[in-house]
């Protein structure tokens, strides 16, 4: 961030909020890879408890101007097949089975 200027920021890992979609596994697997890239990169961070889209974890970068506001710059989302991650059965629109499959390929009715 200084590299543009910024001195004065802050890093925070957002984690699920109370409403939310999705298991508890999917959830701890993705704060913990955010956890894990923040360590790795070595920036102090604070946790913003139930700060996270309701579909995932995330890292807000905000940074302060002059005045001493903060303003979010930044976000790093997980978001990697989070739609298919959070309807049900949602694997038979891959897999070509079930009542989808048959609504997929009938797509020339459109």
């Amino acid at each position: 961030m200084s590299r543009f200027g910024f001195n004065k920021y802050e890093v925070n890992l957002s984690t699920r909020p109370e409403k939310s979609v999705g298991g508890d596994d999917i959830w701890e697997k993705a704060t913990c890879a955010l956890r894990d890239a923040l360590d790795d990169k070595g920036w102090s961070y604070e946790v913003d408890e139930g700060g996270g889209a309701f579909y995932g974890p995330k890292i807000d970068l905000k940074i302060e101007d002059a005045l001493g506001r903060k303003w979010q710059c930044s976000t790093i989302q997980v978001r990697k097949l989070h739609i298919l991650l959070q309807i049900p059965d949602a694997t038979s629109l891959l897999t070509g089975s079930g009542w989808h499959a048959g609504r997929l390929q009938s797509s020339s009715e459109i």
